[in-house]
C-alpha cells in the first residue's frame, strides 16, 4: 500500500550491450481524506452563552466510521459533547448540535475539536481555541 504521493513507475531491460527505459510513467495516489467546509467556531462566549454550531464532515472515499464533536480543556480532556457513527461519506454538524454545551462551561481556555475516523485513520478536522469570560 503506497502512502498518498506522486510516484514514478519505471520498467527497464537490459541486455549484453544496453540498457533501455521501456516504460517511465508518473502517477499520484491520492489518500483517503476527511475535511470539514461551511463550518463555524466560538471565538469568545460570555459565561452561560450558548452557541449553535453547524458544518459538514466528508471523508473522500470511505464511510466515516465515527466523529466526536465537542469542547476540550486546553489539557486535551472533553467537557461536553458526543461521538457518533454516522457510517456515511458525509455528517453534518447540526445533529450533534444539542449536545455540546457551551452554555454550561465555567471561564477558561477551551479547545472546540471535531476528531473524525475512516477506513485510512482518525484526523482532527476542525481544532479552535476559543475563551469564555
Amino acid at each position: 500500500n503506497l502512502s498518498s504521493g506522486t510516484y514514478v513507475y519505471k520498467v527497464t531491460a537490459t541486455n549484453a550491450s544496453t540498457t533501455a527505459t521501456v516504460i517511465n510513467r508518473t502517477f499520484t495516489v491520492k489518500g483517503d481524506t476527511i475535511t470539514a467546509s461551511g463550518y463555524n467556531y466560538p471565538t469568545s462566549l460570555k459565561k452561560g452563552q450558548a452557541f449553535s454550531i453547524y458544518g459538514t464532515v466528508t471523508s473522500s472515499s470511505s464511510n466515516i466510521k465515527s466523529l466526536t464533536c465537542g469542547v476540550y480543556t486546553t489539557g486535551g480532556s472533553l467537557k461536553t459533547g458526543k461521538t457518533v457513527s454516522p457510517n456515511a461519506k458525509s455528517y453534518n454538524l447540526k445533529n450533534v448540535d444539542a449536545y455540546v454545551y457551551f452554555n454550561n462551561l465555567a471561564a477558561g481556555t477551551y479547545d472546540y475539536k471535531v476528531i473524525a475516523t475512516n477506513s485510512a485513520g482518525t484526523t482532527t478536522v476542525i481544532n479552535k481555541r476559543f475563551t469564555v469570560s
